[in-house]
């Protein structure tokens, strides 16, 4: 795979590669070696180095604490009445594709498309 990123980065081949060799690994997962998962890894690890497509949940965690902590702030502004400042935060976190919900005494939020 990698003689594709050496002909002119040939992303669209190696991208219908990946998705081959993953669905494979997914058939085979129950018969494969701990060597075999461990190359398929690395392998893994390779690509995403610079196609940056798989996030680890380290990474999840990380933004889910920042948006937890600025979650915390908003429902303080809210309780202050400070409506104006807690509208902004919403506005904000959706122009970066997080939407929130308020249900009751929480704050309910996930990762959209939506527009």
């Amino acid at each position: 795979m990698a003689s594709l990123m050496d002909n002119d980065f040939d992303t669209r081949t190696l991208i219908t590669r990946l998705i081959a060799f993953v669905s494979d690994l997914n058939r085979n997962i129950e018969s494969i070696s701990v060597q075999q998962a461990k190359n398929a890894l690395s392998v893994l690890d390779w690509a995403n180095s610079f196609l940056a497509v798989i996030s680890s949940d380290r990474e999840f965690r990380g933004v889910s604490n920042i948006i937890e902590s600025i979650l915390d702030i908003r429902r303080k502004l809210r309780k202050e009445k400070r409506f104006d400042l807690s509208d902004m935060i919403r506005a904000e976190l959706k122009s970066g594709g997080i939407y929130i919900e308020d249900k009751n005494d929480r704050t309910l939020w996930w990762f959209s498309d939506e527009e």
